[in-house]
């Protein structure tokens, strides 16, 4: 009865047990490859964008120098990485070339004319991260004075909107705007954009970026992780107006503000601002009216909604999303609008409020001058 009992035991042979241990094996060597993939990753990613930030502040350095240099000069290597940020360490800068001239750790760059446009490439090298960002740009001239403030008026009674937005530049005109997502941006290189009153209280973390090459917030500006202005490769250099008191987060590093930044409150710098580009005045509020939206516009007989390219003119308050590339024209001054979906609008929007989700664009496209506007 006994050995009865005991053949009747089920249990685990050599071989199960060998074969458990193996796919075990085999499903903790995916695991580990997938997470290892992931964090090489995003390390490469974070670095590509550490490389970009690092060397748009290199060219926002020598623009500020060239642009201010009142006799000619000269710059060396060694001068380029001179800032001992932390951000800084362990970047390498090669194949440097100024005005068409190599230089290196031995050699420099001399009689610079600041009133000449200057050639500059260089590659930036992360040597932790094995990654490298290339910049090729050219800064403009010296200037025969500092860059004034546009003053941005109602338009003529005689004056069409289309002819408005054309002699002003606007493409994105709001009281607020919020963007969302490490890659959604607002871009219009030589463009203007006018935030009435500026971000939401609680701004996204997320690494966004606007790029006009005027840009007006009308409130206290908090900055975090993301990117006002121009990129370092741009020809044409950004000024961010601030109507406002100016804090850059202490977690922060990197550019954040290419271009000249001025400002009427009161500034809270980090370790990693860049002051020279920052300046305070006095004069800019009264430089620089915001027509309320009202204003921009004159009273619709009617809504306008044309299918195909969107053409959108409403006092309507019903949000308004676009999840799909479009492009057109939306003035919608009550209500807000949506660009979302990893989607483009390539255009002019003028709303109450806008946001930008989802790792989505807001891209200009100035009006050509035989486009007529149905309203």
């Amino acid at each position: 009865m006994r050995k009865k009992y005991i053949s009747q035991q089920s249990g685990l042979t050599l071989i199960e047990v060998l074969a458990a241990l193996t796919i075990s094996a085999l499903v903790i060597g995916i695991v580990y490859g997938v997470f290892t993939y992931s964090v090489q990753s995003n390390n490469k990613t974070q670095s590509h964008i550490n490389l970009r930030q690092e060397a748009n502040l290199i060219i926002t350095e020598m623009r500020k120098r060239h642009q201010e240099a009142t006799a000619n000069y000269e710059i060396c290597y060694d001068e380029l990485l001179a800032n001992e940020l932390p951000s800084k360490q362990g970047l390498l800068l090669e194949k440097v070339s100024i005005n068409g001239t190599t230089i290196n750790a031995t050699k420099c760059k001399q009689e610079i004319d600041p009133s000449q446009a200057l050639p500059v490439e260089f590659t930036l090298i992360d040597q932790q991260n094995r990654n490298q960002f290339t910049i090729d740009t050219v800064i403009e001239g010296r200037r025969n004075s500092k860059p004034l403030a546009v003053e941005i008026e109602e338009p003529d009674q005689q004056q069409s909107f289309a002819d408005y937005l054309r002699a002003t530049g606007i493409f994105v005109y709001v009281n607020t705007v919020e963007l969302d997502g490490t890659k959604s941006e607002i871009v219009g290189e030589n463009s203007t954009v006018v935030l009435r009153q500026g971000f939401p209280k609680k701004t996204s973390e997320s690494s966004w970026s606007i790029e006009a090459k005027d840009i007006y917030i009308k409130d206290n500006l908090s900055m975090k992780n993301f990117t006002l202005g121009n990129p370092g490769d741009s020809v044409i250099v950004s000024n961010i107006y601030v109507d406002g008191d100016v804090k850059f987060d202490k977690n922060i590093k990197g550019p954040l503000i290419n271009g000249h930044l001025q400002y009427t409150g009161k500034l809270e710098l980090n370790e990693n601002s860049i002051e020279s580009v920052i300046s305070h005045s006095n004069q800019w509020v009264e430089t620089i009216s915001f027509p309320s939206l009202d204003k921009l516009f004159p009273k619709l007989e009617s809504p306008i909604k044309n299918v195909g390219k969107v053409v959108i003119a409403s006092y309507d308050t019903d949000p308004i999303t676009f999840n799909v590339n479009k492009n057109g024209i939306v003035f919608y001054p009550n209500g807000t609008v949506t660009v979302g979906g990893h989607s483009t609008f390539t255009g002019i929007i003028i709303a109450n409020k806008l946001v930008v989700s989802g790792n989505s664009k807001v891209e200009f496209e100035a009006l050509v001058e035989d486009d007529k506007l149905p309203f």
